[in-house]
């Protein structure tokens, strides 16, 4: 397995667990990604929008939108705050694949249907959300938290990779050299990166 399957195959680790296998997403859909533009949310969309899902991709900046689009992504919005109260979200959606956690997470949690499932897979900032309470209880709201994969579920994500000719986005390949690992850690804080960066280690580099 090349760098390219393996970075898809991880990257759809999460949402392919929590989204398909736990939360029983169906076909159809509204689903909306936060963090869209990072390697974990450009995967999800590729691989939800083949499922049959209308996307709604959330991200920093609105100069990503022509990549997101090229995804499958149906509308992107911008993570600001409130961004729950934007007219595009007035029926909800059915599902969110939560990647950057605390930042997005009431905002995401509140533009859910009822019965509606957060789907959380990722927490940039490593702080704790607020729970919703009441509009928990009122919505019927669940949390499904995903981090890992059965041998399954596996299975299924490898077979359906095959069939619809998933590829991941690769933004960057660079070398283990200290100034493009710093040049690609910067574009990462700066949020600038669009999929994932790749760096290639050959056997030369250990010598």
């Amino acid at each position: 397995m090349n760098y390219r399957s393996t970075c898809l195959l991880i990257e759809c680790f999460y949402s392919w667990m929590g989204a398909i296998e736990r939360a029983q997403l169906r076909s159809g859909s509204v689903v909306m990604v936060t963090g869209a533009s990072g390697g974990v949310g450009s995967a999800s969309i590729a691989l939800l929008k083949h499922k049959g899902c209308t996307i709604i991709a959330v991200t920093s900046s609105m100069h990503k939108s022509a990549y997101l689009e090229s995804l499958g992504a149906n509308h992107v919005l911008l993570g600001v705050k409130g961004f729950h109260k934007d007219p595009l979200l007035a029926e909800g959606v059915d599902m969110v694949i939560e990647c950057t956690g605390e930042p997005t997470f009431d905002n995401a949690y509140r533009s859910l249907k009822p019965e509606g499932t957060l789907v959380l897979v990722g927490n940039t900032t490593n702080a704790s959300a607020k729970l919703p309470i009441g509009l928990t209880i009122l919505k019927s709201l669940k949390v499904v938290g995903s981090d890992s994969i059965s041998r399954a579920a596996l299975s299924s994500l490898f077979t359906f990779m095959t069939e619809n000719n998933l590829r991941p986005h690769i933004d960057e390949i660079i070398s283990l050299t200290t100034k493009e690992v710093e040049n690609a850690h910067k574009s990462l804080v700066e949020k600038g990166s669009r999929g994932r960066t790749v760096i290639q280690v050959s056997q030369d580099t250990w010598k």
